[in-house]
């Protein structure tokens, strides 16, 4: 007897090390990651179905007779037994949870001889792993988990005969326990949220029953279902992506925000671009006068004529007169050049992180822009400066000004008067998806 109550002893000390070490290591390791604001920490009420499990035919008894395990459900002197509890739970990551539950209620079981009934209760502690999937979208509400347990159980039991209800033997102490088992978590919102698990328990005693045959254990299932409530006014831990680099590291609806946002200006960007292809079609096939010769090469826009410039080949000739329009070309001839045609030759001028400096492409870019610029001297151009979405507002207004100015400084060094010039800055810029790098810009908006 001394030896039992000795190892219950050593095994509580052992629940409360380890219990001691998992809050030790959740606190380090929070200090140390600096982790973001989370709904984490949840509690509990359970309500669990205790039935014992018939694990062997027959039982050896001390006294010589053999009888068949005992087990709930069987006959009329079992019943559906009931514990109820409470349990504190911790969202460790994305996947991976902790908890710690209390269930106190009674247990019976049953064969044809004889039958017993116990008090009992369970401390024990978890780890849960959730079986998400990578690729997902949008926040989880349903949330498959395996889990595995261990703690104690106390027992009070007493055993009685089928035929007059006799009590004949009673047992009591405490055991080692330990689970394996599945579950399910539905989330209502970022707070609140059921839990409905079923968990194969293994009692290190097999004295529950009433009598000890000495065969070392008893087999139970636990079947709980629990309502919980979770703190805090951000999102749920549990919610979130599985095994994604990231995920942690933002508010999940900050992060599906972001994405909406791209996905919105880039959109608007495609709706621009479609319009300003459609205009540039017109500008070239454009046909006045009918006569098979656009008006971006015809000569003479305005009268019909079968001949490469669209106009009469004489100038005595019938209807012959001097051109009225002159030819639309390339802006490096030195002609007027359209203007939708010089909007898509200016191409942008693109910057390092967090630079307004000049990178030896960009000049080249630049060295493009002051030729159109001299070939279109009634060209004014407005100089705009943007920024990525990394690093405070009032910063990126500030590098999305400087970058605006070093342009301007750099055209004016080139011969373009500064009377054509102006400049604008917009700031930060919704990411484009994931390439911040096209946000780092300075465009030029001919008028």
């Amino acid at each position: 007897m001394k030896r039992i109550h000795s190892a219950i002893q050593s095994h509580c000390r052992t629940l409360v090390a380890m219990a001691a070490g998992i809050l030790l290591f959740n606190t380090a390791t929070m200090a140390q990651t600096n982790r973001p604001a989370m709904n984490r920490w949840a509690v509990g009420l359970r309500l669990t179905n205790l039935y014992d499990l018939k694990v062997t035919s027959y039982d050896l008894l001390n006294n010589g007779f053999a009888g068949e395990d005992l087990y709930g459900f069987n006959g009329s002197k079992t019943k559906f037994d009931l514990a109820y509890g409470l349990d504190l739970t911790y969202f460790w990551s994305s996947v991976i949870s902790v908890d710690l539950n209390y269930d106190r209620g009674n247990i019976t079981g049953a064969n044809k001889i004889d039958y017993y009934k116990a008090d009992i209760n369970f401390l024990q502690a978890g780890v849960n792993l959730d079986l998400k999937t990578r690729y997902r979208t949008k926040p989880y509400n349903w949330v498959p988990y395996v889990r595995a347990s261990f703690g104690r159980a106390g027992y009070d039991s007493k055993r009685y005969f089928v035929v007059d209800d006799g009590l004949f033997h009673t047992e009591s102490g405490a055991s080692m326990v330990t689970g394996l088992g599945l579950g399910m978590r539905y989330h209502l919102n970022h707070n609140w949220h059921l839990m409905l698990q079923s968990e194969y328990t293994v009692i290190h005693s097999d004295a529950v029953d009433g009598y000890n045959y000495g065969s070392g254990r008893e087999n139970l299932l636990k079947s709980t279902f629990a309502l919980r409530y979770t703190f805090g006014k951000n999102s749920h831990q549990d919610r979130g992506l599985a095994w994604q680099a990231g995920t942690e590291a933002k508010d999940y609806d900050a992060v599906l925000k972001a994405l909406q946002d791209s996905l919105g200006y880039e959109r608007g960007r495609l709706n621009t671009t479609q319009q300003e292809i459609a205009l540039i079609q017109e500008k070239f096939t454009k046909d006045s006068d009918k006569d098979g010769v656009p008006d971006i090469k015809d000569h003479c826009p305005d009268v019909a004529a079968n001949t490469p410039s669209g106009c009469p080949e004489k100038p005595g000739d019938k209807g012959a007169v001097q051109p009225t329009q002159t030819p639309v070309v390339s802006s490096g001839s030195g002609n007027a050049a359209s203007l939708d045609i010089i909007r898509l030759e200016m191409n942008p001028v693109y910057f390092e992180n967090n630079s307004s400096a000049l990178t030896t492409k960009s000049k080249q870019t630049l060295d493009r822009v002051v030729k159109i610029l001299k070939n279109n001297s009634s060209l004014n151009v407005e100089v705009v400066g943007m920024a990525d979405d990394v690093g405070g507002m009032e910063h990126n207004m500030r590098l999305s000004q400087a970058r605006a100015k070093v342009v301007m400084n750099y055209l004016i060094s080139k011969g373009i008067e500064s009377n054509r010039l102006s400049s604008r800055a917009e700031g930060s810029q919704p990411r484009q998806i994931y390439l911040n790098e096209l946000n780092r810009r300075v465009e030029f908006r001919a008028n």
